[in-house]
């Protein structure tokens, strides 16, 4: 799909474009584990994070014909979530940090008929690949244990949105408001591929699903 993609951007206008958005995330899943987490402890450790809305970036290649554009996209996405406790006779800390990337397809079709203000419906197709670190110190007096457990997840995302653009001669300026529908990506260890799991014997999974508000640029690269 790709491949077809790329080739017929190659026939038309092409534009890159770069992004920075700011992005809520359900999380039910791993906030649900935090908590079972600090309970599983046995420590008076609070949670000082819990994997918020955070800001992300991306950049796109695309074609555009007439009122149609396709094209490619890449984007990059972060939370994280902190475990706390501090008294005199030491400190526990653990930072779940999740990174995701997300790469695809998307279309767009502008629904009014200015060349300077352009209104798009867009839809984005993706997969979506998440890594996370669970970092845990202790310190006990003169005595610190660190580890560090990686893991990951795969899932797959739809994103309906729409998309104001301004064209200003060989580049443009443009926001969008969208909205992320994703599978939700089972956490596994990249140690031994064992599924993530609370006390329970619940799955643990990511679920970036979530509105979507990016300010963007794009730059005209040529017409063939």
């Amino acid at each position: 799909m790709l491949l077809l993609t790329l080739t017929n951007i190659s026939a038309q206008k092409i534009s890159v474009r770069f992004e920075t958005s700011y992005s809520t995330y359900s999380m039910n899943s791993l906030k649900a584990w935090q908590k079972d987490f600090i309970q599983t402890l046995g420590l008076p450790a609070k949670a000082v994070n819990a994997f918020p809305s955070y800001y992300g970036c991306g950049f796109s290649l695309d074609g555009q014909m007439n009122r149609n554009e396709y094209g490619i996209f890449f984007g990059y996405n972060s939370t994280g979530a902190r475990i706390d406790l501090q008294d005199y006779s030491g400190s526990f800390r653990s930072d779940q940090l999740l990174h995701c990337f997300t790469y695809g397809v998307f279309y767009q079709y502008q629904i009014n008929r200015s060349d300077k203000w352009r209104i798009f419906t867009s839809a984005h197709v993706s997969t979506v690949l998440s890594n996370m670190s669970i970092n845990t110190s202790l310190q006990l007096g003169d005595v610190v244990l660190n580890s560090t457990q990686k893991m990951y997840a795969r899932s797959f995302g739809f994103r309906p949105g729409l998309n104001l653009r301004r064209e200003l001669r060989l580049f443009s300026i443009y926001a969008t408001a969208s909205y992320e529908l994703q599978t939700q990506g089972q956490i596994h260890s990249n140690e031994d591929n064992s599924p993530l799991y609370e006390s329970n014997g619940s799955k643990v999974y990511t679920q970036w699903g979530g509105l979507r508000l990016s300010v963007g640029v794009g730059i005209t690269l040529g017409k063939h």
